[in-house]
C-alpha cells in the first residue's frame, strides 16, 4: 500500500488519512480489524523517518561524547522499541560518574555545536527526573535526555520481550499511542500515561485474557481493541489494584505491592509494577488516570453503540468505524511530507527483503539476509493461510503472503551508519468471508468459563439512549455463589472511589469481561 503524505490526502479523509483511495470495509468487527491494520501500515515509520532519527540521535551522542569521552550514550523508550509515532520525541540516556546530572554544561555543548536553538531548548532541572529538553534544529525531531538511569534500557529490553511473546502487542501499542496523543494524555509530565506504562497495560491484557491464546498473530484486532477499552474503562479497580507483568502476569492488592515500595512511599491510583525494577510503581506520575479511563470509557460505549447498532451509525469518514476514536492531525500529515520532501534525497537507495519479526525487535537483520533471499526465491510456493478471529470459532480465511509468518517484505535503509531496524506487521490480511459475532457462539467474556472461575456471571447490554460518559450499564444479575466476586477488583459499579469498601480477597490471576453481543448487517458478499 503507497502511504500517501500528498496535500489531497488530508483533504479527501480529514481525520483518517490511512484509508486507501477507493477502499470500503466491510461492517462490524472484521472492517475493524482491516481498518486497524490499514491504520498501522500507515502510521509506522518509512525508510527516510528511520534515516532522520537516526541523524538525530548520532548528532546528538557525537555532541555527548566531545564533551565526556568516558560517558554512555544510549537511545531507550519508543525509539529503541519501534514504537514512536511521526511525532514522538527521541529519549536518550547519559552513564557516566557525576554527584548531580551536569545538564548546564551539556545545554552549552548542544548549542556550541549548533544542533538547537537557544529558544528550543528547555533544561528541567526542577523535575522527579532531570532531563535537557530540546527540539533539533534541521530536523524539528524533539530529544529528550536524561542521566544514569539504568533501568530505562532495561525496561525497553522487557517491551522488546514482550513483543516477541505477544505479536498483538505492537499494533494495539501503536494504535492506543496515537489514542492518547490526539487526547493529550500521553504527557507523564502532564500527569498522562506515558509510553511505557500504556504498553505495560496492555501486555498485562494480553497476558490474562480469559478466552485467547495471545501468543498468536491472526487474532482479530478490532476485538482486542474494544476489550482493551471496556476492561481499563469500566472494569477495573484502579483503588485497589495493581498490575504485575513478570512471572506470567497477575493483579496484586496495592497493600501487598506497598511492601515492596520505601518506607514513605505509597502505591499511585494506576499502579504498576516495573518488570525492570520492581519497587518501583511506573504509574506515579499518572495523576490524570482519571481522564485516560473516562476516554477509555467513552471509545468502548461509541464503538460497541456502533457495532451493536449497525443500522443507526452516526455520521463519520466515508465509512471508517476507527475514525469514531481516533484521529491524526493535518498537522502531523504535513510533517511527514516535509520530512520526506527534504531528506528522502539523503537516504540511499532500498532494497526489499524480508526480515522476521524477531530480527527485526533486535536488530539482527545481518543473519536474516540470506535466508531471505532464499524466501523471495520461494515466493510463488506460498500458499493461502487461516486466519482465527478473536472468537472461539475460525469462520474467516484470508491471503496471506507465506506460510513461514511473520515474514512480510519490508524495506531495509542501508545507513552510513548503524542504524536500527524497521518494524514489521506481520501477515497481511485480506479478510472475504465475515463471521458471525453472538455471544452465544463467541466466547467474548469470562463468564463463559464460570466453572473455572471463583466469581459470578452477569451479561449486559448497551443502552440506546444518546452516547455519553454517564450513560449506565443495563446488567441483569445472573446470581453469585462464591465468596470472592468480580467486584473486588475490576467491576467499577462497586469501586471503593464511589464510597463502598470491600474486606473481601483478591484473585490475583484472572481477569473479566462483561458478555457483549455484537451484531452486524450481513456483508453483500457473505454466504449465509
Amino acid at each position: 500500500m503507497e502511504l500517501c503524505f500528498r496535500e489531497d490526502c488530508y483533504s479527501l479523509h480529514p481525520g483518517t488519512p490511512w484509508i486507501p483511495r477507493g477502499k470500503d470495509y466491510l461492517d462490524g468487527l472484521i472492517g475493524l480489524h482491516e481498518e486497524l491494520e490499514d491504520f498501522c501500515r500507515w502510521i509506522l515509520p518509512t525508510p527516510v523517518e528511520h534515516y532522520v532519527r537516526n541523524i538525530v540521535f548520532f548528532q546528538v551522542k557525537e555532541a555527548i561524547l566531545k564533551l565526556w569521552p568516558d560517558a554512555i550514550v544510549e537511545c531507550f523508550g519508543s525509539f529503541r522499541t519501534s514504537l514512536f509515532l511521526p511525532t514522538s520525541d527521541i529519549d536518550i540516556v547519559v552513564m557516566g560518574n557525576w554527584n548531580r546530572p551536569p545538564l548546564d554544561s551539556l545545554a552549552q555543548e548542544l548549542l556550541k555545536c549548533g544542533i538547537v536553538d537557544s529558544s528550543s531548548l528547555n533544561v528541567l532541572d526542577k523535575a522527579s527526573v532531570p532531563i535537557v529538553k530540546l527540539v533539533h534544529r534541521e530536523t524539528k525531531v524533539k530529544v529528550d535526555i536524561s542521566f544514569n538511569m539504568e533501568n530505562c534500557i532495561k525496561g525497553a529490553q522487557c517491551l522488546m520481550d514482550f513483543m516477541r511473546i505477544y505479536p498483538p502487542l505492537f499494533k494495539l501499542a501503536l494504535v492506543l499511542k496515537q489514542f492518547l496523543l490526539q487526547r493529550c494524555l500521553n504527557e507523564v509530565f502532564f500527569g498522562g500515561l506515558g509510553s511505557y506504562g500504556l504498553t505495560l497495560m496492555i501486555v498485562s491484557f494480553l497476558q490474562l485474557h480469559p478466552t485467547l491464546d495471545t501468543h498468536r498473530d491472526d487474532l482479530n484486532l478490532g476485538v482486542l481493541l474494544v476489550e482493551f477499552f471496556e476492561l481499563y474503562g469500566r472494569h477495573f479497580n484502579y483503588t485497589k489494584t495493581a498490575i504485575r507483568v513478570t512471572g506470567g502476569g497477575s493483579y496484586i492488592s496495592k497493600e501487598e505491592f506497598a511492601k515492596s515500595l520505601g518506607a514513605h512511599e505509597q502505591p499511585s491510583l494506576l499502579c504498576i509494577e516495573d518488570p525492570a525494577k520492581p519497587c518501583n510503581d511506573v504509574g506515579r506520575g499518572c495523576y490524570g488516570v482519571l481522564k485516560v479511563k473516562h476516554a477509555f470509557e467513552y471509545a468502548y460505549l461509541v464503538l460497541t453503540e456502533v457495532l451493536e447498532n449497525p443500522d443507526s451509525e452516526p455520521s463519520r469518514d466515508g465509512n471508517s468505524l476507527l475514525g469514531l476514536v481516533i484521529q491524526v492531525s493535518k498537522e502531523t500529515v504535513e510533517y511527514r511530507r516535509w520530512i520526506h520532501d527534504n531528506f528522502s534525497a539523503r537516504v540511499l537507495p532500498l532494497v526489499n527483503l524480508p526480515v522476521t519479526y524477531a530480527d527485526v525487535l533486535t536488530g539482527n537483520h545481518s543473519t536474516s539476509i540470506p535466508k531471505c533471499r532464499f524466501l523471495l526465491q520461494q515466493r510463488s510456493a506460498w500458499s493461502d493461510g487461516h486466519v482465527h478471529p478473536s472468537t472461539s470459532q475460525q469462520v474467516s480465511t484470508s491471503v496471506c503472503s507465506n506460510q513461514l509468518v511473520p515474514f512480510r517484505v519490508s524495506p531495509i535503509v542501508a545507513l552510513p551508519f548503524p542504524g536500527f531496524p524497521l518494524p514489521i506487521l506481520g501477515r497481511e490480511r485480506e479478510l472475504h468471508e465475515p463471521y458471525k459475532m453472538h455471544a452465544s457462539q463467541s466466547k467474548t467474556s469470562a463468564s463463559d468459563d464460570v466453572d473455572s472461575s471463583p466469581v459470578s456471571s452477569s451479561s449486559g447490554r448497551l443502552t440506546e439512549q444518546s452516547l455519553n460518559v454517564a450513560r449506565s450499564f443495563e446488567a441483569s444479575e445472573s446470581g453469585s455463589t462464591s465468596t470472592s466476586s468480580r467486584d473486588d477488583i475490576l467491576d467499577a459499579s462497586t469501586d471503593p472511589m464511589n464510597g463502598e469498601d470491600s474486606q473481601r480477597s483478591i484473585p490475583k490471576t484472572t481477569v473479566f469481561y462483561r458478555r457483549t453481543s455484537f451484531r452486524r448487517r450481513p456483508h453483500p458478499n457473505s454466504r449465509q
